[in-house]
């Protein structure tokens, strides 16, 4: 796609844009513009950003408001004057069907905020200065992910606004949003893992309970690559003996990206699922839970302060699987398809490939080729 650019005075010079995506192109110099074809018509429109993300929101409202019907009136005369709390409440009731509890919970609470600024002003008395303002506020008083994610929610209820007709054009989508700091991933030696396992299967203690199925779930983690919530709702007939595989389902909720997944049933997974299953007295029934508690939280922390570590969460051990993987060779892919990523292993090669100083170290170690090494041993030889 040829786009013509303005130089220095009073000439133009071409540049290309590269399409990056449906409807989406990025000039030379980084930022994204839409190209939409209306009624015919070839439009062009720069999305004002050099951050993808952030460019594919606004080309949706682009779309959105360059095909969307003239605006009808709105039939109901308690919507077209509707406040924003009650716009909102009526959006979040329509749309919860279409998020896991856990997603609707925090989209409950993203709202909640929100109502807190616009409160009962009618939705189309809302100017963009007001939304302006709540932007400056709520990017002070929060941290950017908390910040995007009320963003996102007030896109949303403005968009629903739009396609009813309550107003013209969506204020929140021209407001950027915050870059999230990358966080930094503290993931357990294998030796600090041996250690903190064995640390809390020296019960009994006497400041905590009984601290073995503690080890049990940390354990189970970090053989099989859970989330924490996956690795709880394990039931016995999602074992499968025979064939040497587990079965994820996540329990009621289901997994992250609502999919069942199912993995093998790797040595160091099988050999704890065995013990776990002599320690009953009895046939486990197929529905019973694999695991006794539902969280380590405490006696991992406590742990942790014993040994003198980091203060690492369930997580940390899904991060040591993920890691442990990578490290012994396993291909990116393979290791996104046991952890339930659908990206193919892109996030895994983002995340996991360098997380340990000591592998990188190991691995430079086997750059030995150096010509003026072997030149000087040579040398050395004839003489």
């Amino acid at each position: 796609m040829i786009a013509i650019a303005k130089s220095s005075g009073l000439k133009y010079r071409p540049f290309v844009l590269k399409r990056v995506g449906e409807n989406l192109f990025r000039s030379p110099c980084g930022n994204y513009f839409a190209i939409l074809k209306i009624n015919g018509h070839q439009v062009r429109q720069s999305l004002k950003t050099d951050d993808r993300d952030e460019a594919k929101v606004r080309l949706e409202e682009f779309r959105l408001q360059s095909r969307r019907p003239k605006p009808v009136a709105v039939r109901s005369r308690d919507l077209a004057n509707a406040t924003f709390e009650a716009l909102a409440q009526r959006w979040f009731n329509a749309n919860k069907m279409e998020v896991k509890p856990s997603g609707w919970e925090r989209r409950r609470y993203a709202v909640k905020s929100l109502v807190k600024f616009f409160k009962q002003k009618p939705v189309n008395r809302i100017t963009k200065l007001d939304v302006e303002n709540w932007a400056i506020w709520k990017s002070k008083s929060v941290s950017p992910a908390t910040f995007n994610k009320e963003l996102d929610n007030l896109r949303m209820i403005f968009r629903y606004a739009v396609e009813h007709g309550i107003i013209d054009r969506n204020h929140a989508a021209t407001i950027r949003r915050l870059r999230v700091p990358k966080p930094k991933i503290t993931v357990p030696t294998r030796e600090q893992f041996r250690a903190l396992i064995a640390d809390l299967r020296k019960y009994p203690f006497t400041d905590l309970k009984d601290t073995k199925p503690a080890a049990d779930l940390l354990e189970f983690i970090a053989y099989s690559g859970a989330r924490l919530g996956e690795a709880v709702a394990v039931q016995w007939q999602d074992v499968d003996w025979q064939r040497g595989t587990l079965t994820i389902k996540g329990g009621i909720t289901g997994t992250k990206n609502n999919e069942v997944r199912i993995i093998p049933l790797f040595l160091p997974l099988e050999r704890l699922l065995k013990e776990l299953r002599a320690r009953l007295k009895a046939e486990p029934d197929p529905a019973d839970r694999v695991l006794k508690t539902m969280s380590a939280k405490i006696a991992l922390t406590s742990a942790c302060q014993r040994l003198d570590m980091p203060h690492f969460l369930h997580h940390a051990l899904r991060h040591f699987f993920a890691s442990n993987a990578v490290e012994s060779g396993v291909d990116f892919m393979t290791v996104a398809g046991w952890l339930g990523h659908r990206d193919g292993g892109a996030l895994l090669a983002r995340t996991y490939s360098h997380l340990r100083a000591e592998h990188s170290v190991e691995m430079a170690r086997r750059i030995t080729f150096d010509a003026g090494a072997a030149g000087a041993q040579s040398h050395a030889s004839s003489t």
